[in-house]
């Protein structure tokens, strides 16, 4: 997977991810549970295609009966150009 140059965000935002995962998070994109240096596919967001849809990545926490994080689901979503 070709890897793209991040910003100071980016950065954070996946050493956020890494720490949750050393806690024991599961962190899944697209389902998968996938290398870390893959991880930066989450910031690549698609150009409207000829339908005008865009594609992108959202992240949705999973908790647990009590309430602590479980899981974060990263999956790709697709939104139509108003």
């Amino acid at each position: 997977m070709e890897s793209h140059k991040l910003n100071s965000v980016q950065k954070r935002y996946l050493n956020g991810l890494k720490a949750y995962k050393r806690q024991g998070i599961k962190v899944l994109i697209d389902g998968l549970e996938r290398p870390e240096k893959e991880w930066d596919m989450i910031f690549r967001v698609s150009e409207p295609d000829t339908r005008g849809i865009t594609s992108f990545y959202m992240a949705d926490f999973i908790a647990a009966p009590h309430g602590e994080i479980s899981e974060i689901r990263l999956d790709k979503v697709s939104i139509r150009e108003l």
